[in-house]
């Protein structure tokens, strides 16, 4: 992975459990797994995949070290082909 200030590095996810997500008006049941930040300015990154879809992600959050700031996504739908 890039970061923002021109650095490559790998990035680690850990399992941690399974866990029930709220997503479109609805529940899902997804797996989650993180990314503990390594360095000063790195970020805490938290995905939930759903294995019924594929292990799409239905929902990232991103945690800033420094300030806590927090950046969020969430599934708003899935529409079958």
């Amino acid at each position: 992975m890039t970061g923002a200030r021109g650095d490559a590095d790998v990035w680690v996810f850990r399992y941690v459990a399974a866990e029930t997500v709220t997503a479109d008006g609805g529940t899902l049941s997804a797996v989650k797994f993180t990314r503990e930040p390594r360095k000063a300015y790195d970020r805490m990154v938290e995905v939930w995949l759903a294995p019924a879809h594929h292990h799409l992600p239905v929902r990232a959050r991103l945690t800033a070290s420094a300030d806590g700031e927090v950046f969020e996504l969430l599934l708003r739908g899935i529409q079958s082909p």
